[in-house]
């Protein structure tokens, strides 16, 4: 990644990624974190998308869940929002589909985790838009 620099932060390989946000391993003070970036092009509409980023990252940091990852920092990089946050370990569900079904304690497992997240989210007044089996 050699579009934005933050302080004390050393920006790795790119893990993942969505319509406006790449999401990038991250170190910093020796721990390892994710690092969502805005990834916004067009400037005409840079200030809301920056304005979005920052919205749903304030949201995310105000709900604290098992099924959520801790935002650690918030910030601007040059004209670019950031948001460095916990790095969950694990395969994605779309990976650990790939070898077939899974088995039935493993799905209803998966499945509490997430119900139990989304109405941790929804207790806090918020509507997750965007649930994918890549994350």
């Amino acid at each position: 990644m050699d579009t934005i620099k933050i302080d004390g932060v050393d920006i790795g390989a790119e893990i993942g990624r969505g319509a406006f946000s790449r999401v990038y391993r991250a170190t910093k003070n020796g721990q390892q974190y994710a690092l969502k970036v805005c990834s916004v092009a067009d400037a005409d509409n840079r200030a809301l998308l920056q304005s979005r980023f920052f919205r749903e990252a304030a949201a995310v940091a105000q709900v604290r869940t098992a099924g959520l990852a801790e935002v650690k920092d918030v910030g601007l990089a040059g004209q670019t929002p950031y948001v460095l946050m916990e790095l969950v370990a694990g395969t994605p569900l779309h990976l650990a589909l790939r070898d077939g079904p899974l088995a039935e304690q493993k799905i209803l497992a998966i499945a509490k985790a997430v119900t139990s997240t989304l109405v941790d989210v929804h207790r806090a007044g918020f509507v997750h838009c965007d649930i994918k089996s890549e994350h």
